[in-house]
């Protein structure tokens, strides 16, 4: 990470705190995002924060996730400047999950009640939550074979009236937080906004390719239906691969893009571990 940042970092925590945790003790870089540098500080007495600086700012709506937090009565946020993203906020002692591929995951339940609490929240009046726009990257479609363009396209037409709920939208591993306790932790809601209700739950078992079928789904969707569960694994699969078209070409996107691509064709040909044992 570049030095000015964490400069910047510095300065902030000065303006925030002043005298009152004593000495920083150490900051370290942690986290290069697609959209946002991480710092992780630790002060003389003890506390520890993450520092955040975004980057590719214009993508994003801050608003949003300042109205999700307050919506969520999330009160580890001890700074956040909702123009510019920049924030600092408590650290959670834990550390990002790791989801065995095609296993049961033990944290799937909770996780998936988190999202639910999620999707049942009242929409706030005065605010108005950004509908996520399946059509934005259609310019790229053309990047994909024509037998996925047109199973993408044909999807989005078939649900475009089903109702949107409040999400979070990119729920993988890398937001999540599991705790000494072992708890689970949804953080970094910087793309929230209003998705249909299954999304949450496509883009996470895509992201991390988590069994899914054993699960009691109508605790999460009381008319749950397993045909549009499985397009929407493949929808996500599309869009974040057109996604990675908008975004400053890195050596983690071009991984993250050609990931995508192997989930496109094995989830367009309609391929589900669990069908086939």
């Amino acid at each position: 990470m570049k030095t000015e940042n964490k400069e910047f970092a510095l300065k902030l925590l000065k303006k925030v705190f002043g005298k009152k945790n004593g000495e920083i003790v150490s900051i370290k870089p942690i986290h290069r995002g697609y959209t946002n540098f991480s710092f992780f500080v630790t002060y003389a007495n003890g506390k520890n924060y993450q520092v955040r600086i975004p980057h590719c700012g214009d993508l994003l709506n801050r608003s949003n996730e300042k109205m999700m937090l307050t919506m969520l009565k999330d009160q580890s946020f001890v700074y956040f400047d909702v123009k510019t993203g920049v924030a600092i906020k408590e650290w959670i002692d834990g550390k990002s999950p790791k989801i065995g591929v095609w296993k049961r995951w033990k944290y799937t339940d909770d996780l998936f009640a988190q999202i639910k609490k999620i999707h049942n929240l009242t929409l706030p009046k005065g605010h108005k939550f950004k509908k996520l726009n399946f059509d934005a990257y259609n310019k790229h479609l053309f990047r994909l074979k024509l037998e996925y363009q047109t199973k993408y396209l044909s999807i989005l037409e078939t649900y475009r009236e089903n109702p949107y709920v409040l999400s979070h939208t990119d729920i993988n591993a890398q937001n999540l937080i599991l705790d000494t306790k072992e708890k689970i932790h949804i953080i970094d809601y910087e793309w929230c906004g209003l998705a249909p209700e299954y999304w949450d739950y496509a883009n996470f078992i895509r992201e991390n390719r988590i069994r899914f079928l054993y699960l009691d789904w109508k605790k999460y969707i009381p008319d749950f239906n397993l045909k549009e569960l499985k397009d929407y694994i493949f929808a996500s699969a599309v869009y974040a691969f057109l996604w990675t078209w908008e975004m400053p070409l890195t050596r983690r996107l071009k991984h993250y893009r050609k990931r995508t691509l192997r989930q496109i064709r094995w989830y367009g040909r309609g391929a589900f571990l669990e069908d086939e044992q």
